[in-house]
């Protein structure tokens, strides 16, 4: 069992019930960059064909 401190509050887990925890929400993370990325090299593709 480990204790995670967050800034309000305070748990206690497993070591594979944080290693998931933490693998989940680094997927979450990267997917979401990933998509910004993508929707932002779109929008800029969308206004460089505007202006040619």
């Amino acid at each position: 069992m480990i204790t995670l401190n967050y800034l309000i509050a305070r748990t206690e887990l497993s070591v594979a019930a944080a290693v998931s925890l933490f693998t989940v929400i680094g997927f979450i993370l990267g997917l979401l960059f990933a998509v910004l990325w993508k929707l932002v090299k779109v929008l800029k593709f969308k206004s460089t064909k505007g202006t040619v």
